[in-house]
C-alpha cells in the first residue's frame, strides 16, 4: 500500500496552531503511517482526534523534537557562555596587550630620555671645553696683539728719533757747507772737503746698517707674531 503524501508541519501549525512533527525522515515516515493506520482502523477518528493523540506526551516525535530543542538550547547556552567567556579572554588579553604596550612605551622613553640626557651632557661638555680652549687662544691673541703695539710704538719712537737725526745731521751738513764756501784757500777746502765727505758716508752708511737691522728685527717680530696668531 502506497501512503499519500503527508502535509507539512508548516501546514498544519497555520491551520490549527500546533507543531506536531520532527524534521527527520524517519520522523515522517512513522508519523504518516501511524495516521494512515489510525484512520484506516476506525471511521471516529476525525482530524482534531489524529492530532490530539500525535500530540500525546508518549508520542516519540515530540520527545525527539523536546531533546533536540534541549539540545539545541543547551547548546547555544554552552555557545553563549563559550562567547562570553572568549569576550573576557579577549578583553583580558587586550588589557595585557596594552599595559605590556605601556610599560614597553615607559621604558623607550626612559631609555630616550636617559640617551638624550647623555648626549646633552657631552655637547655641554664639548661646547664648554671648545669655549675655554677658544678663551685662552682670544687672550693670547690680545696678548700678542699688545705686544705687537708696543713694538709698532716703540719703531714709531725710533723713526722719529731717526727723523729728527737726521734733520740735525742734514742742519749740521748744511753748516758745514756754509763753512765751505768760506774757505778761500782751494787746498784748505779740498782738504775740509774730504773730511766732510768721509764723515758723512761714514754717517750715513752706519745709519743705513742699523736701519736695516732694525728693518730686519721688526719684521722677524712680525712674522712671529702672526705665526702665533694663526696657530
Amino acid at each position: 500500500m502506497v501512503l499519500p503524501p503527508f502535509p507539512t508541519n508548516t501546514h498544519f501549525e497555520g491551520l490549527f496552531g500546533v507543531a506536531i512533527f520532527s524534521e527527520s525522515n524517519r520522523t515522517w515516515e512513522e508519523l504518516r503511517k501511524k495516521v494512515f493506520v489510525m484512520a484506516s482502523s476506525s471511521s471516529e477518528y476525525t482530524l482534531p482526534h489524529i492530532f490530539a493523540a500525535l500530540n500525546s506526551p508518549d508520542d516519540s516525535a515530540i520527545n525527539e523534537r523536546r531533546r533536540v530543542q534541549e539540545q539545541l538550547a543547551s547548546l547555544e547556552s554552552a555557545m553563549a557562555d563559550e562567547l562570553s567567556q572568549r569576550g573576557r579572554l579577549e578583553a583580558s588579553i587586550e588589557r595585557l596587550c596594552d599595559a605590556k604596550i605601556r610599560t614597553a612605551m615607559d621604558r623607550i622613553g626612559d631609555a630616550i630620555e636617559a640617551e638624550m640626557f647623555r648626549v646633552s651632557r657631552r655637547l655641554e661638555n664639548f661646547v664648554d671645553e671648545r669655549l675655554d680652549k677658544l678663551s685662552r687662544v682670544v687672550v693670547e691673541t690680545q696678548r700678542l696683539c699688545s705686544q705687537h703695539e708696543k713694538q709698532l710704538i716703540a719703531s714709531a719712537e725710533r723713526s722719529r728719533q731717526l727723523a729728527s737725526f737726521e734733520s740735525r745731521l742734514e742742519r749740521r751738513l748744511a753748516e758745514y757747507d756754509g763753512k765751505m764756501f768760506e774757505f778761500e784757500n782751494e787746498k784748505l777746502r779740498s782738504v775740509a772737503g774730504e773730511i766732510f765727505e768721509g764723515k758723512k758716508e761714514s754717517i750715513l752708511a752706519d745709519m743705513k746698517e742699523w736701519e736695516e737691522r732694525m728693518q730686519v728685527t721688526l719684521k722677524k717680530r712680525v712674522n712671529d707674531t702672526d705665526e702665533r696668531l694663526h696657530r
